[in-house]
C-alpha cells in the first residue's frame, strides 16, 4: 500500500510533455501498463512522475481517476 496517487497508462507510446499542452516539448513516452505517480490532475492533463521523470499526459493516457475527478 501507498500513499501516493498513482495511474496506469493505457495507450501504446504516451507521451509525457513539458508542460500542459500538446505543443510544448516531450521529454519521454510512456509504455503501456507503466505505473505512475499522479500529482495533480486539474482538467485535460495529468501532471505525473515516475523515476527521473516529470512532466504532463494526457488524462485520456492514463487510468486511475473518475471522468469528473479533479485532483489538486
Amino acid at each position: 500500500l501507498s500513499l501516493h496517487r498513482m495511474a496506469l497508462v493505457n495507450i501504446n507510446m504516451a507521451k509525457i510533455h513539458v508542460n500542459p499542452d500538446e505543443s510544448s516539448a516531450v521529454i519521454a513516452l510512456a509504455e503501456r501498463n507503466a505505473l505512475m505517480e499522479l500529482q495533480s490532475c486539474p482538467k485535460a492533463w495529468c501532471k505525473v512522475k515516475a523515476a527521473n521523470v516529470r512532466g504532463w499526459i494526457g488524462r485520456q493516457a492514463i487510468w486511475g481517476l473518475l471522468k469528473t475527478e479533479s485532483l489538486d
